[in-house]
């Protein structure tokens, strides 16, 4: 093979080697130490390679005073949560805002291990608007209380890797994460359009909308007390203004009646003059 021959061969090899190892999920890690126990949890369990191996993923890291709150489980446990941080695809924050139908099912490096039961190797992205976004996992009951905090950094469409507020811990991997209840609903956190409320999931679930409008007062009520009810604290000038066009049939409707009351009366007053005058 003569030198031009040679360094055609290098170059296919190096091409090659670039696109089978886009990364170093160890290197790049290290780069940024709030996630030093996440690095180390991968490299200890043995997850470096695969995900080395893989052509795109995206990591969901928790930083090291978060994930400290997994370090008593076993070796087996803590290797499936690191793998349920692990989604098999490219993610950012425009493709997360690009979720149709508000939220996704994704797969993990779990769901590969073939051990995963029942959704445990996948995870939901909910996209909340307003740039809030919440994983969780799939397992039907589970919480999707792990908030999007920032993006650390990307390599499209290799790897990126995300923030979140807390480990997502697939129900029923261990003896500390019991299955949810039979039956048990997801809770989506509620939707957002401002970006300035970060009530978590667990309090104020999107499928509890219509329980939410049922207990907030009622206009009806509030401008019609019955009888036997207290009379009504007067309305502020604010109030009066904001509800102006709402009750300005309501209004209508009464200037009418107490209309009628007063005609009533006069009539009333004016057969009692005559009635006396005849006498």
């Amino acid at each position: 093979m003569g030198p031009t021959g040679l360094l055609v061969y290098i170059s296919v090899l190096l091409a090659f080697f670039s696109a089978t190892q886009a990364y170093n999920v160890t290197r790049l890690l290290g780069q940024y130490p709030e996630f030093g126990l996440l690095n180390q949890y991968i490299n200890d369990s043995g997850l470096a390679g695969e995900i080395n191996r893989r052509g795109t993923v995206t990591i969901l890291a928790v930083d090291n005073s978060t994930l400290s709150s997994i370090s008593g489980r076993s070796k087996d446990s803590i290797k499936a949560i690191v793998s349920t941080h692990v989604i098999l695809d490219y993610y950012d924050e425009k493709k997360l805002m690009n979720i149709k139908n508000d939220s996704t099912t994704l797969t993990t490096l779990f769901q590969s291990s073939g051990i995963a039961n029942d959704n445990q190797g996948h995870i939901l992205a909910y996209n909340a608007g307003g740039g809030h976004f919440y994983f969780g996992s799939a397992v039907k009951g589970a919480s999707l209380n792990a908030q999007f905090v920032k993006t650390v950094v990307t390599q499209p469409y290799n790897i990126s890797v995300l923030q979140v507020s807390q480990p997502i811990i697939p129900p029923g991997i261990d003896a500390q994460s019991p299955w949810p209840a039979p039956g048990a609903r997801t809770a989506f956190p509620p939707k957002k359009h401002d970006g300035s409320s970060d009530t978590p999931a667990a309090e104020s679930p999107s499928n509890d909308d219509d329980s939410a409008a049922a207990d907030a007062p009622s206009d009806d009520v509030a401008s019609s007390p019955s009888p036997s009810s207290a009379p009504a604290t007067a309305p502020g000038p604010a109030d009066k203004s904001a509800a102006a066009d709402e009750d300005s049939g309501s209004d209508s409707s009464s200037s009418s009646s107490l209309t009628r009351v007063k005609m009533g009366l006069v009539g009333t007053v004016m057969a009692l003059a005559s009635l006396l005058v005849a006498l």
